[in-house]
């Protein structure tokens, strides 16, 4: 037999054209050499022995030795293979000295048969092979028939052999006693020593030493696994026998402790100790004495059959690759004898699967640690990856990979209830994945795991599924790039509000899920319901706004220009009346204190050129349905980002939600043209209003919505408007294509969503130091969102810089000094190679029309960056677009006009700051540009006594109610209410 292993020492070939079926391998294709090695050395030790030992002829106690060799490793960890090429290289060794017996697999035999009877069939069947004449002359031959014919006397005996009692009515014949039943008896006890008769004959009759009958998965059934080791224990106990066992080790335990249970009873375990059925007992299972003794039953049955210094361990490829990559390579072989290294061959796997990311060798490494017989089913499965293939190839090539994977990881699919079938289904495939993704994440309670989809589990079927739900995930950039964003933008949202209502996993869904398999903007929208409901602290999270019938004059004044009105002789604020205030403002006065007011100084230009002709609110302040008519096209994109929503009280609110502009961005993926570009953003501004989420409010009920201001998404006529679109089509058809050809990782932006709201929430936590101006407050959420996704593709980067990793939610610092405050002040674009999903969203014009447009060093927060100029250079360089033909500037300019004058603004971050918010009086408090009103030197003592009866005649709850702001023309009376 071979002394030494044979393996090739400088590469294991993993061959790929080979089936999955237990087959004889080369030398160089076995990859456990540590197990084979220290088989050979037991074998060697094993006979060495044998012929040492002398024989014991003691008639008090009969030795018995117990040489059980154990494979160990569970299910699929290659124990069979490994049986099948040791066996083999033992059974083809001519100058061997042993007899090698086929393997027995105890599942495989019929329930009728007994082992030992098997055993010594397959010895005879060896004989009769090798000693085909059964007329031979041969001492030897003649012995061997002896001991065979001893042996059958005994057999008898063995339980399940003949009949059920040895003793029937002829016992009650004392000759029979004498001369037939007391053999019988004799026999049943020497079947030991006549078995091991029969072994030593035959082992002399074949020129033998050892006799090797091995056992293949007794492991997996109790009734055939148990009676095999019974058998082992009590009759293969020969020196000359070398016993091979594989199984898994904890199952054996299993095994063996269910026959001690049953040994003992019920009646002992029930009665004879205190137990929880019967009786108050507190003590725990692991304290139980007899449990205890079980225990050491347990232990003591296995030290003595299987014993441990004769156990060899199935290594994980993971290890073997670990332990021997310095002396081993390990390499993939397919196709025309291709090869490459198996690292090689698993990183290109992962770049097809995973994109652009630097997490491979976690996967990489999860997947080596899985059984021989899984990752083999991975390898073939994912082969046809490996080639060069075009996008439509490479997503078919995904789409087969995914079907496979969750055929090969269906048991840990089904362990968690999920539907294998309908998860590849092409219909909502995304909601789907979604659906299974969280049903895995709650019922383990991995909601608020940060990389949840990382396979970093102790357990395996943990890793399979995060390997599987990764895979899936990644499929989305394939499907369309509203499916990559929308897949990112659902787990990272409820993500997020898991961390507020982690015991509501079923409520939130059914919440979300409304409409079975929702959109992604209606998805969006009830999760922005939702985290505007949840807590007051959210208010710079979901940015309350006022609507049709909110807020009185004296707030908007006060909450946009920080106008503190006066207060009567009992101390209550006197009401302003608007008509009257406009002509009273001091413009040169006024004009000094706008200039310090950084947010609204652009927009006083409005205000001052009006002058005289201002009448009621508009030009003052504005709603957000005033914005269109005021000011163009533009500002109806702002209504993308709002959520309307009622309360139990039947109380409507507006809120602005930044996450929501993310979900109308991957909406507008899916079309092409202007003009269905037009009607998709008419679709998604023109939704239902939302209840309050019941699981937070038991009485929250359904409102109609009554009647809402119809926005003019008309281009027609209107230069700058219609070219807006252009753009945004323009843009919308180079990001499909680019899709097609960048390597992103769905898991990249998944991490910065998660990162933004985690800035977000810092937001909230750091409200008293922002300004509550809209504008300021929407450019603080996208520039949260870019930094965070800046940060998280340099962090998934082979290639990756050290970035500042703290979060400033209040200032454009740290997003600025990571990405070069140089190049950014040059307001040229910025090369975004390493960072193309942040080129793709910089560029996009839904982003660009909210970006602070201005220079000023002075503004600290701000940090003298243009994003607006940035934002424009990055459009013309990331889709190429002619700028002769398109004046994109333009395209993203809002305008203010009159017969006399106009004033333009860059996008819409100016006007949106003249848009009253309902915040608290926790905002920090801005400079007042009206802080003091002086009296029109023409104004007459009637007028002033006129405002003052206006103000004492006004009922007490006007004076507290802030539901309405008045019309264009009304003084003192209240607005519509639609």
């Amino acid at each position: 037999m071979p002394t030494k292993t044979d393996v090739n020492k400088n590469t294991i070939e993993l061959n790929l054209d080979m089936p999955t079926d237990v087959i004889s391998l080369g030398n160089n294709q076995l990859f456990q050499i540590d197990a084979k090695a220290s088989f050979e050395l037991k074998i060697s030790g094993f006979l060495k022995n044998i012929k040492l030992k002398s024989e014991d002829d003691s008639e008090l106690f009969y030795e018995r030795a117990h040489n059980a060799i154990t494979i160990c490793g569970a299910r699929g960890t290659g124990k069979s293979t490994f049986i099948r090429n040791i066996l083999d290289d033992l059974a083809n060794d001519k100058d061997g000295e042993n007899l090698v017996l086929p393997v027995i697999d105890p599942t495989l035999v019929s329930s009728k048969e007994n082992v030992l009877v098997l055993i010594i069939s397959l010895i005879k069947t060896k004989i009769d092979k090798s000693f085909p004449n059964t007329n031979i002359s041969n001492e030897k031959y003649s012995i061997w028939q002896k001991t065979l014919t001893d042996l059958a006397g005994g057999l008898c005996q063995i339980d399940g052999i003949g009949a059920q009692t040895n003793y029937g009515d002829e016992w009650e014949d004392k000759n029979y006693v004498l001369e037939s039943g007391l053999q019988k008896a004799k026999q049943g006890l020497s079947l030991e020593v006549a078995l091991n008769q029969f072994i030593k004959s035959s082992l002399e009759l074949m020129g033998k030493e050892a006799l090797v009958i091995t056992f293949d998965d007794i492991d997996t059934q109790f009734e055939r696994g148990w009676p095999v080791l019974e058998t082992v224990r009590k009759y293969l106990t020969h020196k000359q026998l070398i016993i091979i066992i594989s199984g898994d080790i904890d199952l054996y335990r299993t095994l063996i402790r269910r026959a001690v249970l049953e040994s003992i009873g019920d009646t002992v375990l029930n009665y004879d100790r205190p137990n929880n059925k019967f009786h108050n007992h507190q003590n725990t299972w692991e304290s139980d004495p007899l449990i205890q003794k079980i225990d050491r039953l347990e232990e003591q049955y296995l030290l003595k059959v299987l014993k441990p210094e004769n156990r060899i361990h199935m290594k994980s490829l993971r290890k073997m690759v670990e332990e021997k990559g310095d002396s081993l390579s390990f390499q993939v072989t397919a196709g025309q004898g291709n090869s490459e290294s198996l690292q090689s061959y698993l990183n290109k796997i992962f770049n097809k699967i995973l994109g652009r990311n630097n997490k491979n060798q976690i996967y990489i490494d999860a997947i080596l640690s899985l059984p021989a017989r899984t990752i083999w089913q991975f390898l073939k499965t994912t082969q046809e990856l490996t080639k060069e293939q075009s996008y439509e190839e490479l997503r078919n090539a995904l789409t087969n990979v995914n079907h496979r994977l969750t055929d090969i990881f269906s048991s840990a699919l089904l362990s968690q209830n999920i539907d294998t079938d309908g998860l590849m289904s092409s219909t909502s495939f995304e909601n789907r994945v979604f659906n299974a993704y969280w049903h895995w994440l709650s019922a383990n309670k991995l909601q608020n795991k940060l990389e949840p989809y990382l396979p970093t589990y102790e357990h395996f079927n943990q890793n399979q599924l995060a390997i599987t739900f990764s895979s899936l995930t990644a499929l989305t950039k394939y499907i369309s790039p509203k499916s990559f964003i929308a897949c990112s933008l659902r787990n990272s949202s409820v993500n997020f509000i898991f961390q507020f209502i982690p015991n509501m996993d079923k409520e939130l869904f059914e919440y979300l899920n409304t409409q079975n398999s929702p959109e992604l903007y209606d998805f969006s929208l009830r999760a922005s319901s939702i985290i505007s409901h949840l807590s007051s602290s959210m208010r710079v999270l979901a940015i309350s706004v006022p609507d049709n019938q909110s807020f009185t004059i004296n707030s908007a004044l006060k909450r946009v220009w920080g106008y503190k009105p006066s207060k009567d002789p009992k101390g209550k604020e006197k009401r302003v009346i608007l008509k009257d205030f406009v002509a009273k403002i001091d413009f040169e006065k006024s004009r000094i204190e706008a200039q310090k007011n950084i947010y609204l100084r652009e927009y006083w230009k409005v205000i001052e050129l009006q002058n005289d002709k201002l009448s009621g609110q508009k030009g003052i302040f504005n709603r957000l349905s005033d914005l269109p008519s005021t000011f163009g096209g533009l500002p109806n994109l702002v209504h993308l980002l709002t959520v309307k929503t009622n309360t139990s009280q039947g109380e409507r609110k507006s809120y602005i939600c930044f996450p929501l502009l993310i979900a109308s961005i991957a909406e507008i993926l899916i079309v092409e043209t202007e003009d269905e570009i037009t009607e998709k953003l008419k679709d998604l501004v023109d939704k239902e209003i939302l209840p309050k989420p019941v699981f937070l409010d038991d009485e929250a009920s359904l409102i109609d919505d009554g009647e809402e201001d119809e926005l003019d998404f008309d281009t027609e006529g209107k230069n700058t408007w219609g070219q807006f679109f252009e753009a945004l089509s323009i843009w919308i058809a180079e990001t499909k294509k680019r899709f097609q050809t960048i390597s992103v990782s769905q898991q990249t932006l998944e991490s910065a969503l998660k990162r933004y709201y985690k800035n977000a929430d810092s937001m909230c936590q750091e409200n008293r130091k922002l300004d509550p101006y809209l504008g300021n407050l929407l450019h603080r959420h996208l520039i949260a969102f870019l930094s965070a996704l800046h940060f998280e593709e340099n962090k998934h980067s082979l290639n990756s810089k050290k970035l500042n990793s703290k979060s400033n939610p209040t200032s454009d610092r740290v997003f600025i000094e990571n990405l070069g405050k140089d190049e950014l002040e040059k307001q040229s674009s910025l090369d975004l190679s390493e960072y193309p999903l942040l080129d793709v969203f910089l560029s996009c014009p839904l982003i660009g029309v909210f970006l602070y447009p201005y220079s000023e060093k002075k503004v600290v927060h701000y940090q003298g960056i243009n994003w607006f100029n940035t934002h424009v250079a990055q459009f013309y360089s990331y889709t190429g677009a002619n700028q002769e033909k398109l004046d994109y500037k333009s395209a993203i300019t809002a305008t203010w006009k009159n017969s006399d004058n106009e004033v333009s603004f860059h996008g819409l971050w100016d006007i949106l700051n003249s848009v009253p918010l309902n915040t608290s009086e926790k905002f920090k408090n801005v400079a007042s540009i009206f802080k003091e009103v002086t009296v029109n030197k023409e104004a007459t003592s009637k007028q002033k006594q006129d405002d003052e009866n206006a103000v004492a005649n006004k009922n007490e709850s006007d004076n507290q109610n802030e539901n309405n702001i008045p019309d264009d023309n009304e003084n003192n009376t209240l607005g519509d209410k639609k």
